[in-house]
Formats: C-alpha cells, structure tokens, sequence
C-alpha cells in the first residue's frame, strides 16, 4: 500500500471513528428536508369538488347564433356531467362548463403553476381546457372579452384519466384575437394563474353528427413544480457536504502530517509490569509487551468503554488502537536495537510481536526499513 493509499484509508477511519462527523451530515440532511417540505414544497391544492359552493355553470354557441343543445347537468358531491348535442349554426359548435374563482380562493391558487384535472368522455375525444383571467392592463373599449382565455387542448376516452397541465404552456387562440380585434404583436401576456377568475371546461373540434356527447369532470386541482427547487437545494445542500468534507480533509491532514511522539514507559526486561485498572493510558504503556493485548483486554481490564479508548487515540494520535500499540513496540524495538545485544527475535518477542515474521514486517510499515537496515543506517551514522 503506497503513501495516498495509506492517507486515504486514515482519513475514512478518522471519519468512521469521528462519529461527530457522521452526526452532523445526518442533522442537516434532517435539517434540509424539513426546510424542504415547511418552506419549498407545496401540497397541490384540490379545488373541485372539495371547495363548497362553487357554481358551476355550462354555456353554449347560442351567443354566436348557434343551435347546440344542453340536454342535462348533473353536479353531485363526486363531479359534474354535462350532457349535449352539437347542432349546425356556428362554424365551430361548441358546449362548456365554468368553474368560477371567488377572490379568496384565487389569491392561493396563484401560488400554483400546474392545473391538474381528473376527466372523462362519453362520444367525445377533444376538449378544450381555458385559463380565464383578468387581464394587467386595459384593452380598451372596442373589445369583446374583457377578460383573457388561454387555453390548452386535451385528448379523453371513456375511462376516467388524470392530466397535468402546466400552466406556462396555455396559448390566447386566435379566435380570442379576432373577436377583439388585436393581434399577438401588440398583445401578447405570459399565461399565469394571478387574477384568475374561472376553469372552463368545453367541446373541441368535433364532428356534427346530432350524438349525445357528455363530459365528466371529476376533480380539478393546482400543483407546483417542486423539481427546480428540489434539484436547486439538494446542489446547496451538496455544496455545503463538499466544503464540509474539505473541511476535514484539511484538518486531517495537518493531524496526519504533524509529527507524532510517541507515548509510553520503556521496557523493563525481566520485571513483572504493574497493571493499573483505572488508567488505560498507565495500562497502554505498561502492557503493549503482551503479544495477545486487543482492544477489548485493555477495556475490560481498566473498566473503560472501548469506544472511549478508541476515540481519544484517534484524537491525540490520528490512528487507531492497533496503529498506535505497534508504534509503541517498533520504538521500543528501535531502542533496544541501539543498545542492547539482543537478537532480533528476543527483541521481537520482549516487545510484544508473536514472530520474527510479524515484526519485520510491521517494523518496514511504520519506519520505511527493515531492522537490518535500521542497524546499518545506525552504523553509517556513528562512522561518518
């Protein structure tokens, strides 16, 4: 395992062991969610029929000298039909239904930018659907509509089907144009849900056959959009995780490169270690020779919690229990290394390794050289 790889794998049990790290990432995602759904998100809004009293009405091309008849009207507490016979009179027959706006209920419905109907046919398959507002500026006197029909097209079968309509995409149609004599170069708005004053509801281009054709309406609601939002928060929300986790990586590894000294009481060759059970650092210092010495020996031993051992090493040294015992016995071994006429393998045994194997190899991980070349490097030194 090369430098990088070896920062790599401290720098993610710093995290690990650092639960502080984890809770914090945890409390803000907590923290963004609830911004989330208190002050973004916006539950749509149903209108029909869960609103009382709205008096819905139907209209047909008898104010353009048409002769299309209204058979029935049924509104009930689960909708409204309206059944009809499209006659010949006008150009484009046509039949509809008004859902008016009330001022109070308007002023929540702006807040919205989808218009969501739940509808259904019976020998019809066109249906226009009509964004009625009250227009910004004055059209002046010379007009027919005084108010502003945008309208978008839908296509219904005979099974009840749920449509999303943004609001962005309702176009004035040109019949709107010619009847009040204006042209989309001079007057063109944004279509918006401010200043709402109805949904209707009406027959497309449909063929005149004198059929009875009925149109159910079942629910008409507004929704948001949350998407842009959504996507927009969770970038700031993963900015702030980035700068964060960069945080950190700093700070680790100013810990990571600071030189670390090392800790712990010389060995005493053929003297029994006293054990202290009430200080596990005295116990650390004076126990790291016991070749089976873990983590949970050193806890059960001093009565402290093996997280709490685990915690402070990490704080004090930016390594783990295993790292910082192994630390302990390379530099013990260096010492004895420079003066005593032990072998290798006695003091590979005095300080706490179960093989020649296990030292030699732990010995290059932490100082770069073998022991044999640890006595060599000594020997230039004391030469030169």
């Amino acid at each position: 395992m090369n430098k990088q790889q070896q920062f790599i794998k401290q720098f993610f049990i710093y995290i690990y062991t650092d639960k502080s790290h984890i809770k914090w990432l945890l409390a803000s995602a907590l923290i963004f969610i609830f911004i989330y759904f208190i002050f973004i998100y916006k539950k749509p809004y149903r209108y029909f029929p869960d609103v009382n009293n709205i008096e819905v009405t139907f209209y047909n091309d008898s104010a353009d000298n048409g002769n299309s008849v209204v058979n029935y009207f049924v509104y009930s507490s689960e909708g409204v039909e309206i059944n009809f016979t499209l006659q010949e009179g006008f150009i484009r027959p046509y039949v509809g239904l008004q859902f008016p706006v009330a001022p109070k209920y308007a002023s929540i419905i702006e807040k919205y930018d989808n218009i969501e109907l739940e509808l259904k046919g019976k020998a019809i398959k066109n249906v226009a659907v009509y964004l009625v507002t009250k227009p910004d500026t004055n059209l002046g006197e010379n007009v027919r509509f005084r108010e502003i029909y945008f309208s978008d097209k839908l296509v219904i079968s005979e099974t009840r089907q749920k449509f999303s309509l943004p609001v962005k995409y309702f176009t004035i149609p040109e019949w709107w144009y010619d009847a009040n004599n204006l042209s989309p170069a001079v007057y063109n708005p944004s279509p918006t849900l401010r200043n709402i004053l109805s949904i209707n509801i009406a027959s497309g281009l449909t063929p005149i056959d004198n059929n009875d054709r009925s149109i159910y309406v079942y629910q008409i609601a507004f929704s948001k959009n949350n998407k842009k939002a959504l996507l927009v928060s969770f970038l700031v929300y993963l900015a702030a995780i980035i700068i964060c986790v960069g945080m950190l990586l700093i700070r680790f590894y100013k810990q990571y490169t600071k030189p670390k000294i090392i800790e712990y009481k010389p060995v005493e060759i053929q003297q029994n270690p006293q054990k202290s059970e009430n200080d596990f650092w005295k116990y650390l210092h004076e126990n790291f020779t016991d070749e089976q010495l873990t983590l949970e020996k050193v806890s059960k031993a001093t009565g402290i919690n093996s997280r709490i051992i685990s915690t402070q090493i990490n704080e004090r040294y930016g390594c783990n229990f295993k790292t910082y015992i192994n630390s302990i016995r390379i530099a013990e071994a260096q010492r004895l290394l420079k003066t005593s006429e032990l072998t290798f393998s006695e003091i590979a045994f005095h300080v706490g390794f179960s093989s020649l194997s296990q030292f030699d190899r732990v010995f290059k991980r932490i100082t770069g050289q073998t022991p044999s070349e640890y006595i060599e490097s000594i020997k230039n030194k004391n030469d030169a």
